[in-house]
């Protein structure tokens, strides 16, 4: 089971999703009240247990959403030992900002502390694969033109307080 590990969260969900035969899980937090060992951004996070999984690969991608809505983040690819495979697309929400890079988080988030607010949030995407990816993630990135939209705005809520979280894991 794939859990994430994020010290400090105060909220977290974990949701599966089938899309043409392919599983797909979404994760996402939220941070309202962070403060030290106990921020989105920290060494001791991660999306994946470094002890079981080595990173191949991460750059940044453009994804262009439904509504041609253009968002930056994260792609990342692990490995195990046993020649499994995880791919992974992720990105921040700050405020309404969404953004690829953890020092752009920083920044923004001190930004939000100066006018009294520091809710933030990451979301990512996964799916499991064998010996390539390439195919997967086709797919997560298909899912997310459809649905990264409605991801973003329920997030972007949860960040000002307007909903709750229905499915804790935490």
């Amino acid at each position: 089971d794939w859990q994430p590990k994020f010290l400090g969260v105060e909220q977290e969900a974990i949701g599966q999703y089938l899309l043409k035969d392919e599983h797909i899980e979404v994760y996402a937090n939220l941070y309202t009240r962070q403060r030290q060992g106990a921020e989105l951004i920290g060494s001791s996070n991660s999306l994946f247990d470094d002890g079981n999984w080595r990173e191949e690969s991460e750059s940044t991608i453009s994804l262009e959403l439904t509504g041609g809505t253009i968002m930056s983040a994260k792609q990342l690819e692990v490995a195990s030992g046993d020649a499994r495979r995880q791919f992974y697309i992720y990105w921040y929400l700050v405020d309404d900002n969404v953004l690829a890079h953890s020092f752009k988080v920083k920044m923004h988030e001190l930004g939000q502390r100066l006018r009294g607010r520091a809710a933030s949030s990451i979301v990512a995407v996964r799916v499991e694969c064998r010996l390539d990816c390439e195919y997967r993630r086709e797919t997560v990135l298909n899912f997310l033109s459809m649905h990264g939209e409605a991801i973003n705005s329920h997030l972007s809520s949860l960040l000002t307080g307007d909903v709750k979280f229905l499915a804790v894991t935490k």
